[in-house]
């Protein structure tokens, strides 16, 4: 009987190991998916062009006009300007996924602050036109202030949660990814975090 029941324990001993080097290798491939880092570049060229052409025309239209062109001016105007701020953006990334987190320029959006996120893409006649990135933070965290025209990127107060969402805006997309490969890269970093603190407690177990 004795015989049987250490035959059972090393077995069962072994078949633990077994599962926990199996979880351990599974650990470090989805570590290994968000290892350096990725600089997220809005991919707006199109767009921008025609809205400057655009506003163009309407402006110098509103300047030739006689009587009455005040509004023709202002649309113009409304076009013009968004395109011109667009293009001076795409040269530089937006924000960069980093093991630590989501850098913006010089400020860091830890993943341990970040409790999900969204990608929601805007656009017509299956033309995208804006892709915006949403990040939801943990409750009681409050992510530093971002430096960035509004239209790029800005933090709101969400009261009837209690909680932060962070919001950076892509005009068009991300430069050499859709949507939805975005939003598995954003996955890919943030998973990567969590394996990589689930390793550290493994290992020091």
């Amino acid at each position: 009987m004795s015989d049987i029941a250490t035959s059972l324990e090393k077995e069962f001993t072994a078949q633990s190991h077994a599962e926990r080097e199996a979880h351990i290798a599974e650990l470090e491939r989805i570590e290994a998916a968000g290892r350096g880092s990725v600089d997220i570049t809005p991919h707006a060229l199109v767009l921008p062009v025609v809205l400057v052409v655009c506003g163009a025309v309407l402006i110098y239209a509103a300047t030739t006009k006689s009587g009455g062109a005040g509004w023709i001016y202002l649309l113009g105007a409304a076009l013009l300007v968004p395109g011109l701020l667009i293009l001076l953006v795409p040269r530089k990334p937006l924000f960069t996924l980093a093991e630590e987190g989501i850098r913006v320029q010089d400020v860091l959006l830890p993943w341990e602050s970040i409790e999900d996120y969204g990608i929601t893409e805007n656009g017509h006649n299956g033309f995208t036109m804006h892709t915006n990135l949403s990040l939801i933070h943990d409750a009681g965290y409050t992510p530093p202030k971002l430096k960035l025209i509004r239209m790029f990127g800005q933090t709101l107060h969400n009261r009837k949660q209690g909680r932060y969402e962070t919001h950076l805006g892509l005009w068009v997309g991300a430069k050499g990814m859709n949507g939805d490969e975005l939003a598995q890269r954003i996955g890919d970093f943030l998973a990567a975090f969590h394996a990589r603190a689930e390793l550290a407690r493994l290992r020091a177990s």
